[in-house]
């Protein structure tokens, strides 16, 4: 199963480190999405990365980056079936332009499984379990056993679980057919990340 992490909300010094650490441990994907970050800020945090890691990294913003570092892909927060022409123009020609580019969204609806899409091959559905990084109502798990099985028996999507995933979550989602999972507060809230991290990858594996 594939195995994504979100960076950390805060700027940490540790985080790159951690990070590199990680994927020595066979993390598929690093999504950075820091929104305070300028420009300048994601450069140095790039650069903090060995080169050799950059092809498993997404972005959250500033896109352009993607191509000009040869990064993995784009994240798109916003509803991934936007009908703004000048947005599906864009996202189509980056698309054929460079075909090799991963083009992945959020989604909190189970109906968007259901859709289709000229770029969009990867869909974060979240919350799965209840947000361990955010505790408001908005961020409790509302999806039914039922309907995200039969979601996943259905959808063109890669679909990766996201929000609440600890190691004690893992069977489950084996079990209702997701195709990885997308990690936060389930290690950055952990004493050791880096060991949090290899215990849930050994799990996966198994």
């Amino acid at each position: 199963m594939k195995t994504i992490l979100f960076s950390r909300k805060r700027k940490d010094s540790s985080e790159p480190i951690m990070v590199t650490e990680m994927f020595h441990l066979g993390l598929d994907e690093f999504h950075i999405n820091k929104y305070e970050f300028a420009k300048k800020d994601l450069l140095k945090f790039l650069d903090l990365i060995p080169e050799e890691y950059h092809n498993r990294i997404v972005l959250h913003t500033m896109h352009g980056q993607v191509v000009k570092h040869k990064l993995k892909g784009v994240h798109l927060y916003r509803k991934y079936r936007d009908r703004k022409l000048t947005n599906v123009i864009r996202l189509q020609w980056l698309r054929l332009r460079y075909p090799d580019i991963q083009f992945s969204c959020s989604s909190g609806k189970l109906a968007n499984l259901y859709e289709d899409s000229n770029y969009i091959t990867e869909i974060i559905l979240n919350p799965v379990f209840d947000s361990i990084s955010k505790h408001r109502k908005a961020y409790q798990s509302a999806f039914s056993e039922t309907g995200l099985k039969h979601a996943l028996l259905n959808t063109r999507f890669t679909v990766i679980a996201f929000g609440g995933i600890t190691y004690d979550k893992i069977d489950k989602i084996k079990e209702l057919g997701f195709h990885g999972i997308a990690l936060k507060g389930g290690i950055w809230k952990t004493k050791d990340p880096v060991g949090e991290f290899k215990k849930i990858k050994a799990k996966l594996d198994e």
